[in-house]
């Protein structure tokens, strides 16, 4: 907003939640309950959803799973890296995006490196682990989507190292702030529109 503010000389932007923000939790799992996995789902497991075609993810899921207690790992094969698979993990790639929400619905814990993974875990008040996907000097880095994303929520220490604790997040304050950011930007979206 600040940049675009100086850069066009107005005073009238406005940012606005990812669209994955619009819909509500209820609607997300609403639209996700008509999945049809191939599996019987764990009562359990991790959910891993990794775009990047990074060498540190399995050492970082095997080490997720052994401080929060939960072995089974679901692991869903991102279009974008398509033969990358997680150790001894359910490695699925026949779903569609009714499946992903379901499953990041049911999941204990959801380990990714995707922006909207991770939006949608916010929004349905998920425990979840962000990865950097890129080195944050690498020219193509995307890290910053993340680092906003977090810093946005106030879930910074959701960004894996590896002195990451993976406790429960607090998501009462979240889901306020969440609430009353989705009503003014559906509110500032109608009214542009009816412009």
């Amino acid at each position: 907003v600040t940049i675009l503010t100086q850069l066009l000389e107005r005073s009238d932007i406005c940012q606005v939640l990812d669209p994955t923000f619009l819909l509500e939790a209820k609607d997300w799992i609403l639209f996700g309950k008509t999945a049809e996995l191939e599996f019987k789902l764990p009562a359990k497991y991790i959910l891993t959803y990794l775009i990047g075609n990074n060498n540190d993810y399995n050492q970082a899921v095997k080490d997720i799973t052994t401080k929060c207690g939960i072995q089974t790992v679901i692991n869903i094969r991102a279009v974008e890296n398509q033969t990358f698979s997680i150790t001894d993990a359910i490695n699925y790639k026949d779903g569609g995006p009714k499946e992903f929400i379901y499953l990041i619905n049911n999941a204990s814990l959801i380990v990714t490196d995707s922006f909207h993974a991770g939006a949608l875990s916010i929004n349905m008040s998920k425990n979840f682990v962000m990865l950097k996907r890129f080195r944050d000097n690498d020219y193509k880095s995307q890290n910053s989507r993340i680092y906003d994303l977090l810093g946005h929520f106030g879930l910074i220490n959701r960004l894996y190292d590896n002195n990451t604790t993976i406790d429960d997040i607090n998501y009462l304050p979240i889901q306020a702030q969440l609430s009353d950011e989705r009503r003014k930007c559906l509110f500032y979206l109608n009214d542009s529109i009816e412009l």
